[in-house]
């Protein structure tokens, strides 16, 4: 008896019965399967994470949200960006000559770290929004499923 691929001479016990391959023939085989299936989980993997970005970007089902995350993330960045000046006001203002600590430096340092704490919950508000799209799109869209990918599984 031969390989069926190579052509080596087997003994029955070096076959494959199934496919009639020695065993270096079928291990072969069997690794370019799992990395053509490994190949394409990778692409499912970065298209579902490119899909991901664009429906965090605008969702089509849900524009009036997607567009309320943007500005909800805007304005929250926008509002970290002003309590940071706020805050570096209220620290280093008093530090200039013939200035002294008083109670609206106390205020902008206050308010500046309101201003940026307020600012982050905005920003991950809206951040939260986009990965509910996320998983929206993953629910419309399944990819492969885990147990189908070799090697992740076992």
């Amino acid at each position: 008896m031969t390989c069926a691929q190579c052509g080596k001479e087997l003994s029955v016990f070096q076959r494959d019965l199934r496919t009639g391959l020695c065993r270096t023939c079928l291990e072969e085989k069997q690794t370019a399967k799992d990395a053509e299936i490994r190949s394409q989980f990778v692409a499912d993997y970065v298209d579902t994470r490119q899909q991901g970005e664009k429906a965090r970007k605008l969702n089509s089902h849900f524009p009036v949200l997607s567009t309320v995350a943007n500005i909800l993330r805007v304005v929250g960045w926008l509002g970290v960006i002003m309590g940071v000046v706020g805050f570096g006001y209220g620290i280093f203002e008093p530090m200039q000559a013939g200035h002294h600590f008083g109670l609206d430096d106390i205020a902008a340092i206050s308010l500046g770290f309101l201003l940026v704490l307020v600012g982050l919950i905005t920003v991950a508000v809206s951040e939260v929004v986009g990965v509910l799209f996320a998983i929206e799109n993953n629910t419309r869209n399944p990819q492969t499923p885990i147990e189908e990918v070799p090697g992740l599984v076992k």
